[in-house]
């Protein structure tokens, strides 16, 4: 089997960032983050605030949406 190997272990989690446009579309693929909480993986999110509003997700489960300063 080939692919690449997950960065995701015992301690881990993996994340996904969502960036919603200012119409509330979702805008591209999902960033994916590894970290260990949901403390680390929102500060971790706040670094891909670019002006879009973001969404964080864990699988199927929401943590957080967060509104960008810049939005409209």
């Amino acid at each position: 089997m080939t692919g690449k190997k997950s960065a995701v272990d015992a301690t881990t989690r993996e994340y996904q960032i969502y960036k919603f446009s200012s119409d509330d579309y979702i805008q591209g693929v999902p960033a994916v983050i590894v970290c260990k909480n949901d403390t680390e993986a929102l500060a971790e999110a706040k670094k891909l605030l670019d002006g879009l509003d973001i969404e964080v997700w864990e699988g199927e489960r929401k943590l957080v949406r967060i509104k960008s300063l810049d939005a409209k």
